[in-house]
């Protein structure tokens, strides 16, 4: 397979857990935020480590939990293809459009 459209693939599995995305993003806002977490950590777990550290690792995780979510969506539920059949069905000219074009092939078999 040729490396750019493997970096396309890439790229459009990443876009379709954009979702995903955004709760990391609020997760990592509460744990960088969060005194009582890293007292926690400290204290009960016993783990002393610097913030930059558990932030790095948790951006690096982030990243490739998003990568899966969207390999999950485009090979397992085909996210893309369901999302544009809902949108057709929501769209009556669309539907019409589907229709005749439908008719008119079958009149040409």
């Amino acid at each position: 397979m040729d490396w750019r459209k493997t970096f396309a693939l890439w790229k459009f599995r990443l876009d379709n857990a954009t979702s995903f995305l955004v709760f990391a993003n609020f997760l990592l806002l509460s744990i960088t935020a969060s005194t009582p977490i890293m007292e926690f950590m400290s204290s009960r777990l016993n783990l002393h480590i610097e913030m930059y550290s558990i932030v790095g690792v948790l951006v690096v995780g982030i990243v490739i939990c998003a990568f899966m979510f969207g390999y999950i969506l485009d090979k397992i539920f085909h996210y893309t293809q369901n999302t544009m059949a809902i949108n057709n069905e929501r769209n009556p000219q669309m539907m019409e459009l589907l229709s005749n074009t439908r008719k008119i092939l079958r009149r040409r078999k």
